[in-house]
């Protein structure tokens, strides 16, 4: 249902009326385990000491249905998680084909 005033819709009366597909589209456990069985890496976000994101990636193993991964003590990624500044990290991984020929 949309609601119109003096014969427009907002922008906003649109985006609230809009149906989210977030649960049509929402993987099972079983596919999230897929996945992250098959990828090996996992892209690391943190904030540096500028504010701006620091994306590194990082290889990872399951471990009793954990995801585990090391980095060296000294590495930019554990200077940016230091509890004083802004202990917070988000990380992501996803699928990639490739494609040859021309």
């Amino acid at each position: 249902m949309r609601r119109q005033t003096g014969g427009s819709v907002s922008g906003a009366s649109l985006l609230r009326c809009q149906v989210s597909r977030r649960e049509q589209i929402k993987m099972t456990t079983a596919e999230v385990a897929s996945l992250l069985d098959e990828s090996r890496v996992v892209i690391c976000a943190t904030n540096g000491l500028d504010g701006w994101p620091h994306l590194m990636p990082l290889w990872y193993v399951i471990r009793d249905g954990e995801i585990w991964s090391w980095t060296y003590a000294r590495s930019q990624k554990v200077r940016n998680l230091d509890a004083i500044r802004a202990p917070h990290c988000r990380s992501k991984t996803a699928t990639a084909t490739t494609s040859s020929g021309g």
